[in-house]
């Protein structure tokens, strides 16, 4: 469940309190709900946007991965970013004297800050677009996203949001009702 609200504390060790997961859930799937109520102690913890950072590098030290740009989940890059800084950072310091390291650093934050930005942008909007409640702006989404699957042809899933496919779904939390 995606929200926007700031009631979620930074913790990854945060307990939910009892009955909060059946409460999140209510009207699901009986089965999501069976195995909330067999879970035992459920924690909780947000899933958090940052503010970019503009410098990751302070002289000899640098950032690189989350701790640079860390992202929301919603375009599954964290990941691949991190393996984009090693490969610069890599490239950068190689034959790289120790007096040329803090230069070399510089030259790896100036080539990867724009394009793990530009990821961190467009994963935070992937996020909001993704969890949109239903209604005109969720149906606008539906249909943009259909447009770009008939126009790319991806995989059986460019089926998914075709507005003939949606509405023969069974009554449920994902369409309303």
């Amino acid at each position: 469940m995606f929200t926007t609200r700031a009631a979620t504390q930074e913790s990854w060790t945060a307990k939910a309190e009892p009955g909060e997961p059946l409460r999140a859930f209510t009207g699901w799937d009986p089965r999501v709900r069976t195995v909330l109520e067999r879970a035992g102690q459920v924690f909780r913890y947000g899933i958090h946007t940052r503010t970019p950072l503009t410098g990751w590098n302070a002289g000899r030290v640098t950032l690189l991965g989350d701790s640079a740009h860390a992202m929301v989940p919603f375009q599954a890059q964290g990941a691949a970013q991190t393996i984009l800084d090693a490969a610069v950072l890599g490239d950068e310091l190689t034959d790289a004297t120790p007096a040329d390291v803090p230069a070399a650093l510089d030259r790896y934050v100036r080539r990867r800050v724009p394009a793990a930005t530009g990821m961190q942008s467009r994963s935070a909007q992937a996020g909001r677009d993704f969890h949109l409640p239903d209604g005109p702006e969720a149906e606008a989404r539906n249909a943009r996203m259909a447009a770009h699957a008939a126009e790319h042809r991806f995989m059986p899933q460019a089926a998914a949001w075709r507005a003939e496919v949606l509405d023969d779904r069974p009554p449920g939390p994902a369409s309303g009702a």
